[in-house]
């Protein structure tokens, strides 16, 4: 038997191999070899940086990824395989570790973990790497306080939340610095500054250096600023003298500036009131706005600061008085072949202006009141009256009934009466009268 397969062993060789053809083949024909781009890009990482450098671009900003962040490949492998591979499967690796300092082209290496698939082309083969020492370093911060507080206060020493900066980076960013700065204005301050300023970073020209870490970015600086004992800032009262125009009054009155500084010795200075007063301000006849620039009444053993006269503005304004006259209005109308009736024959008119003017108002031949009946048709209306004042400054404040009951009607209807003027019973313009007018009344 065992002849017998020795005698056959070239038989069954050529069978196995036979087999494998046909099994290659079918293989080939459900999934054959296919050469594509993937699907997606590759993220290249680095790896080995050494100890003591940074990764920066050619201008020697700080990097925290490579040039390229990732690649595309073209892969080879049988169809299923490439379609069933994942971004996980890739890497592309930069190595730094015999990188030196300064620049160089580094390869990119892809590899794939499926022993079926092979990496035959890709987009990107080397990178341009920098490496610069990485430099650590404290500097201190020069403070600088710009502007003058108001006049009268003293700014004492400032206080600084911390005295040095840390300045983290490659070395061509932190070796040109020269000063830490921040900078603080106390322009105009009557009390304590305290703000957070920013730390600014220069080189020996004084041009700004940026591109690197610097810790802290910004500090708390305060600076107190209190009163000099020689100076104080005082309210101007406005010393204000006569009787406006008669029919008039002073309303307000205003003063620019508000406050003024004086200086002087400290137990003068401390013995003001907290105000001064402005010169005599005259408003004897006065019936319109004023504006006059006055001085001041300045105190012994001090001195005024800055401007020694101030703007006063005075407000002047007409007394404004009430006057109520019960009148008829003037009916205009109604249509021909037609008569009507009003009620009530006379309404009371309210009138408001300033007393000079009131107290020549005659409603003769200073009121319109008139009641336009023409294109109405018979029947009954509530009607408005038309009140106008014909004096300027004098308005009318409200007409009671406000609304006035009209009937109209064809005038056969109409039961004969005499025509009295000014009476309620109309078929044409009547003229309004009354025997005697009120007195004005002041509004309170």
């Amino acid at each position: 038997m065992i002849r017998s397969l020795t005698d056959n062993l070239g038989t069954l060789a050529l069978a196995l191999v036979l087999a494998i053809f046909v099994w290659f083949v079918a293989i080939q024909e459900t999934n054959p070899i296919d050469e594509q781009p993937y699907r997606e890009p590759v993220r290249v990482v680095m790896l080995n940086m050494p100890v003591g450098t940074v990764l920066t671009d050619a201008a020697g900003a700080v990097l925290s990824d490579p040039p390229n962040e990732s690649i595309e490949v073209v892969v080879r492998g049988p169809r299923q395989v490439l379609a069933e591979l994942q971004p996980s499967n890739f890497e592309a690796i930069v190595d730094l570790s015999t990188v030196p300092l300064g620049g160089a082209d580094v390869p990119v290496v892809v590899t794939v973990d499926n022993p079926l698939v092979s990496i035959v082309q890709q987009d990107v083969e080397s990178v341009r790497i920098h490496l610069e020492q990485f430099r650590s370093r404290s500097l201190p911060i020069t403070l600088s306080i710009v502007g003058e507080p108001a006049l009268g206060h003293i700014a004492g020493e400032p206080v600084m939340e911390t005295q040095t900066v840390t300045l983290e980076g490659p070395a061509s960013r932190v070796d040109p610095v020269q000063e830490a700065q921040a900078r603080l204005s106390i322009e105009g301050a009557r009390e304590a500054v305290e703000e957070a300023v920013a730390v600014r970073l220069t080189d020996a020209r004084g041009r700004l250096v940026t591109g690197l870490e610097a810790y802290p970015t910004q500090i708390l600086v305060r600076v107190p600023v209190s009163k000099s004992d020689e100076y104080a800032e005082l309210f101007v009262t406005v010393n204000i003298t006569g009787t406006t125009a008669p029919g008039y009054r002073l309303v307000d009155y205003s003063v620019e500036p508000q406050r003024v500084t004086i200086f002087g010795p400290p137990e003068a200075v401390a013995a003001l009131p907290g105000f001064v007063s402005t010169s005599v301000v005259d408003v004897s006849g006065a019936d319109t706005d004023l504006v006059q620039r006055v001085g001041l009444q300045v105190p012994e053993k001090v001195t005024l600061i800055g401007d020694q006269t101030v703007l006063v503005i005075l407000d002047v304004e007409p007394i404004l008085t009430s006057l109520t006259v019960p009148w008829k209005p003037t009916v205009q109308g109604p249509d021909s072949g037609l008569a009507a009736t009003i009620s009530p024959e006379t309404v009371s008119v309210s009138l408001v202006g300033p007393l000079a003017l009131m107290e020549s108002f005659d409603p003769e031949t200073d009121l319109s009141l008139t009641l336009n009946l023409y294109g109405i048709e018979p029947g009954s209306y509530q009607l408005l009256p038309a009140a106008f004042s014909n004096v300027a400054g004098v308005e009318i404040e409200g007409v009671l009934p406000s609304a006035l009951l009209v009937e109209i009607y064809p005038l056969a209807m109409a039961t004969p009466a005499p025509v009295v003027t000014g009476t309620a019973t109309l078929t044409s313009t009547l003229t309004p009268g009354l025997p005697s007018t009120p007195a004005p009344t002041p509004v309170q």
